[in-house]
């Protein structure tokens, strides 16, 4: 919405004073395609206006943006309008003025914690105050845009997103001194979900008078550009600007350790082959653990997937282990999976007792060894003797049987 206002004083045909300079002559508003006319008759510049004494129409006026859209920095810069006569053949006196408003625009990135690179498949989404919904995307994807279906209704003009080649997102038409929150609604896979950014786009412009996000000034020179400075929330509250003018979200990624121990000495095993089996029964990672060292799987697993470790070659002279299942939890913290395997019994060894310690001292803990592999031993000692005990009696009780046959024979 602008306003005509009279630059002069204004004076009727006998020379009296009829309105004072400065005074709102009309208001008009723009139309969908950002043009308005105004049809009050104004007085035109007077015949010896500035050589002639006496009450005389400047034909001067000027044009002051009186509001717009909050997509867009108001700009009160006054635009002259000056109106005079032209020639008998003219009949209506017009005059034509642009003004150029700048629309709020902001950037948004999804970086990885650990560098600068750009990480697509990020769910994305920027809520306003009242938890609307303005915009969701998937970084990366520039056909996943979706936008409120009321943002003409909430004061939104010309809403427009764009995003470029590294997958970055820019918006242009947010409201500027609105309150934002951006939030990652499901992480990219093998990273973690990050904490919610608040944000609010302020105006700032060069200028030859002062000027706010308001458009308030205090001179009637031409006011240079806004350029959109986006604040954000740090951890007290306070919103500061942001580094580098965007708005940039950073994920952490899924960190896993795996420690295969020995139950006899409680040290970490090298030479067993691990498998990792996904919920469906996919096999996503294979590896040999090292003697003495954890094996560490970092931007792998998925956040909220359970996962199935198990455990494929035994190192030698142990027993392969239970598999052991981890559902991921959202954090960037190290998530630990333990498994220890049993040393294989031989006869006449000095093997630690089931439930015992090692000799070094280490409690036997972790995953029962899996002993369907294990060689089975041959039978010795008392169960041996009870055998050939049952075999004797047997063999006794057929000849006592067979001696009474005979002796009916001979009778």
């Amino acid at each position: 919405m602008f306003g005509l206002y009279s630059r002069n004083d204004i004076y009727n045909c006998d020379g009296k004073k009829i309105v004072e300079a400065g005074s709102l002559l009309d208001t008009i508003t723009t139309d969908q395609d950002g043009k308005a006319v105004s049809v009050t008759d104004v007085p035109l510049m007077s015949e010896g206006y500035g050589t002639t004494e006496g009450a005389r129409n400047s034909g001067d006026y000027y044009l002051r943006e009186i509001s717009v859209s909050d997509s867009y920095y108001k700009d009160e810069a006054e635009i002259p309008v000056h109106l005079e006569y032209k020639d008998a053949k003219t009949s209506r006196i017009s005059a034509e003025a642009v003004k150029k408003n700048t629309q709020t625009a902001v950037e948004i990135d999804k970086l990885s914690i650990a560098g600068s690179e750009e990480i697509p498949g990020c769910h994305l989404q920027i809520a306003d105050a009242e938890g609307h919904v303005i915009v969701s995307w998937i970084s990366g994807d520039d056909t996943s845009v979706k936008t409120y279906d009321k943002l003409d209704e909430s004061g939104y003009r010309n809403f427009h997103t764009s995003m470029d080649e590294k997958g970055n997102l820019f918006i242009g038409g947010l409201l500027h001194d609105a309150e934002y929150t951006l939030t990652e609604t499901r992480p990219a896979d093998g990273y973690v979900t990050a904490d919610d950014i608040s944000f609010v786009l302020k105006g700032s412009q060069d200028s030859q008078g002062s000027h706010d996000s308001q458009g308030s000034h205090d001179s009637q020179d031409s006011l240079g550009d806004t350029q959109t400075i986006v604040e954000v929330k740090d951890e007290n509250g306070v919103y500061v600007a942001s580094e580098d003018n965007k708005v940039v979200m950073k994920d952490d990624t899924t960190k896993i350790q795996f420690l295969k121990f020995a139950d006899d000495s409680g040290e970490l095993l090298g030479g067993a082959v691990i498998a990792v089996y996904d919920s469906a029964g996919n096999e996503v990672e294979r590896f040999t653990t090292s003697g003495g060292e954890k094996t560490q799987l970092e931007k792998l697993l998925i956040v909220g997937e359970t996962y199935t470790f198990k455990e494929l070659e035994a190192p030698s002279g142990y027993k392969k282990a239970s598999p052991v299942t981890l559902t991921v939890e959202d954090t960037g913290e190290w998530q630990s999976v333990q498994m220890t395997d049993r040393q294989i019994e031989r006869i006449g060894n000095n093997s630690t007792p089931e439930g015992g310690t090692s000799p070094e001292g280490v409690p036997k803990a972790g995953i029962e060894a899996d002993d369907t592999d294990a060689p089975q031993a041959p039978e010795t000692g008392d169960h041996m003797r009870f055998a050939e005990m049952l075999f004797l009696m047997a063999g006794a009780l057929a000849g006592m049987m067979h001696l009474r046959r005979k002796k009916r024979f001979y009778e």
